[in-house]
C-alpha cells in the first residue's frame, strides 16, 4: 500500500495545475469601411459634430453611392481635407467632394478624375441689418471678420484682390467669438458661409463673395469604370436620402 500511495502522490505532482484564470474578453471585430469619402468641412455639406459623427448633404450622398454600388451604407468612413496637407489625401479615398480650385491643387488633377457637380458652397459678405447700409467702397480700411482657414477666408482674399477694396482682416478661430464681435460692431462686416447665418433677417447681404461648385471626384487609378458607377449613382438620386444620423 505504501508503494501505491507513493505512485499516486507522484502522479499528482506530475499533473499540470488547472488554469482557473478568468476568460479573456474577445476583442470586437472591426470591419473595414465599405466606402471612404472626404471633403473640406463646410456647414450643411460636411461637418463633424461634437459627438464624432459626420453629417451633411455630402455625407448622405456618400451613403447613397455606397448603397447603389453594392456596399454597406452604414459602414462608410468620411474624412476631412481641412488643414495645410488635407487635400494631399483626397486621392486616397474612393470618392472625394472638391471644388475645381481644390482639384487643381498639387497633383490632384493627375490623381483624380472629375465628375458631375453635386452642390454649391456660397460665401457672402454681410453686415448687421440694424446699422445704416454701407456701400462696398466704404469698407476700405475697415475690419472684416472671418473664420481663419475656411473657404470664406479664401473667398474674401479673392474678392478683395478683384475689387481693389483694401479692407482690414480680423480673423477668428471660433464661430462664437466672431459672432460676438460682429454683434457689438467690432467689425464692419463679416465673410461667412451662407449656411452659417443663423438669422437671415438680422443681416444685410453686401455681396456674394463666391459661389463654389462642389464636384465629385474619383481616384484615377480606379479608372473610368468606377468613375461612371459613381456618376450613375448620383444621377439616379438627385435628392439624397435622409441622413440617419440627423435628428428628426
Amino acid at each position: 500500500m505504501i508503494a501505491a500511495a507513493l505512485l499516486f502522490a507522484t502522479a499528482l505532482a506530475q499533473t499540470p495545475p488547472t488554469d482557473v484564470s478568468p476568460p479573456q474578453a474577445v476583442p470586437p471585430i472591426t470591419l473595414a469601411p465599405s466606402l471612404t469619402c472626404g471633403a473640406v468641412s463646410a456647414p450643411g455639406l460636411a461637418q463633424l459634430g461634437a459627438d464624432g459623427v459626420w453629417r451633411g448633404y455630402l455625407v448622405s450622398l456618400c451613403r447613397r453611392i455606397a448603397s447603389v454600388t453594392g456596399r454597406d451604407p452604414k459602414n462608410i468612413a468620411f474624412h476631412s481635407y481641412d488643414g495645410p496637407d488635407g487635400l494631399a489625401h483626397a486621392a486616397d479615398d474612393d470618392v472625394a467632394f472638391l471644388s475645381p480650385m481644390e482639384m487643381a491643387s498639387g497633383t490632384l488633377s493627375d490623381d483624380l478624375l472629375d465628375g458631375p457637380v453635386v452642390s454649391h458652397d456660397r460665401q457672402l459678405l454681410v453686415q448687421r441689418a440694424d446699422v445704416p447700409a454701407q456701400s462696398l467702397p466704404s469698407l476700405a480700411g475697415k475690419l472684416i471678420c472671418f473664420i481663419a482657414g475656411t473657404r470664406a477666408e479664401d473667398a474674401l482674399d479673392r474678392w478683395a484682390e478683384h475689387s481693389k477694396i483694401a479692407v482690414e482682416y480680423l480673423p477668428f478661430q471660433e464661430p462664437v467669438e466672431m459672432a460676438d464681435a460682429f454683434a457689438v460692431g467690432k467689425c464692419a462686416a463679416e465673410a461667412i458661409d451662407i449656411a452659417n447665418i443663423s438669422s437671415p433677417r438680422d443681416v444685410r447681404v453686401l455681396a456674394t463673395l463666391e459661389s463654389l461648385p462642389i464636384l465629385v471626384a474619383t481616384p484615377a487609378e480606379r479608372g473610368q469604370d468606377w468613375r461612371q458607377q459613381v456618376a450613375d449613382a448620383i444621377a439616379g438620386n438627385a435628392n439624397p436620402p435622409d441622413d440617419p444620423d440627423q435628428p428628426d
